[in-house]
């Protein structure tokens, strides 16, 4: 690939990826991914998609796919640059140099199915189709997902930590219990675990919806519902649960 070096953490894709060649709202061609990382550029004897506009550089830009299937790319400092969705990429996703590190940017920018890139100066776009599992909504999703596992694991760690050596707990640091709550707050506490039954109900929906793998249109749209459903009630319990605990101070 002339001077340019592939990432060493790039990987060949196990699932189905392409860009849809556009120009002037007609398809011009589709183009398959079919190894770790996909060069752009005028070079045609060394990329992978030559660009024929005279503004795009010989070694234009990059794909390539991490560990987990997912698409990054990268200008590789590129005279007129490249956007995504109509937006420049950051600085810190430009250069030739690839790096091992985690550092936000230095992979480049990910990318999801239905983003739109463009080359340079060139009118033509190429449109990003992936699996359904990877789309922004579904993997916003899945993040939250993880966020409130990861919340629930620290609290119980918490609760672990907050015994004293004779295995009482300190008064400052007690946890919720039923029964110390005071008569003029029950009702808060009931509609505390509803909330806290609702949240895990939604929360079992949205692991069945992921675990289908392709999903339809109805199905992304109540995975995305979901997910602000849960952020709400999230932050809900989280100031309800503080509000009792004052009660037993």
């Amino acid at each position: 690939m002339g001077n340019y070096k592939e990432p060493v953490w790039a990987q060949r894709p196990q699932h189905t990826w392409k860009l849809i060649e556009i120009k002037g709202g007609i398809e011009l061609a589709h183009h398959n991914f079919e190894k770790a990382c996909f060069l752009f550029g005028r070079a045609a004897d060394i990329v992978d998609l030559a660009l024929a506009h005279e503004s795009c550089s010989r070694q234009h830009a990059r794909i390539a796919f991490d560990a987990r299937g997912f698409p990054w790319l990268r200008d590789l400092s590129s005279t007129h640059g490249t956007l995504v969705n109509k937006k420049q990429l950051p600085a810190e996703a430009i250069g030739k140099t690839e790096s091992i590190s985690r550092e936000k940017g230095s992979r480049g920018v990910i990318l999801f199915p239905g983003d739109t890139l463009q080359f340079g100066c060139s009118s033509r776009l190429y449109h990003l189709e992936g699996p359904s599992n990877f789309e922004r909504g579904m993997v916003k999703a899945l993040e939250q997902q993880k966020k409130s596992a990861e919340d629930r694991k620290a609290a119980h760690q918490e609760v672990s930590q907050m015994y004293d050596e004779d295995g009482t707990v300190p008064e400052e640091q007690k946890i919720l219990d039923e029964s110390s709550i005071p008569p003029q707050f029950q009702k808060i506490w009931e509609t505390l675990k509803a909330k806290k039954y609702k949240q895990r109900n939604i929360e079992t929906e949205s692991e069945r919806l992921v675990a289908k793998g392709e999903l339809s249109i109805g199905q992304k749209t109540q995975l995305e519902r979901n997910r602000q459903k849960l952020s709400s009630l999230n932050d809900e319990i989280t100031e309800m649960e503080i509000d009792l605990k004052k009660t037993q101070l």
